[in-house]
């Protein structure tokens, strides 16, 4: 069976784990760090606490995904989730120095960061295509 996790998506999530082990010990700084975070949807907020949003393959949230973003929210320390309109779970609130700690358990969990979310549609030659039926989950 193939694997869903393809040697460039781990090389992108190595790559992220640095930057913010660096950011947190001050050897870059937040520009730096958003040029490598943003694409996986996590952002530092106003206040210096991060935004980190979860992608939902097809956009489907289930009460297990609720129940994890809550006991992730509890154990690193972060201040309220967000159901998005695109349907994804954005944690608000997690200190910098536990977001790599927050990757890990959301990894455990099946919680992607990189890719669409989401119940998108497409325009294909003139048709509204849904692509909800084409999502593969792993």
């Amino acid at each position: 069976m193939k694997s869903c996790v393809d040697n460039k998506v781990l090389g992108f999530q190595q790559n992220l784990i640095a930057a913010w082990t660096d950011y947190v010990a001050g050897r870059i700084d937040a520009k730096a760090l958003k040029g490598v975070s943003a694409g996986f949807g996590i952002y530092q907020q106003r206040n210096g606490a991060t935004m980190m949003r979860i992608r939902r393959v097809g956009g489907t949230i289930t009460t297990r995904d609720l129940r994890t973003a809550a006991s992730l929210l509890r154990t690193y320390g972060g201040d309220f989730a967000h159901l998005t309109t695109r349907q994804d779970i954005q944690l608000h609130g997690i200190p910098a120095g536990q977001v790599t700690a927050a990757l890990a358990a959301c990894e455990a969990n099946a919680f992607p960061f990189r890719g669409g979310g989401g119940d998108g549609f497409f325009v294909l030659a003139d048709e509204f295509v849904q692509v909800k039926g084409f999502v593969v989950h792993c």
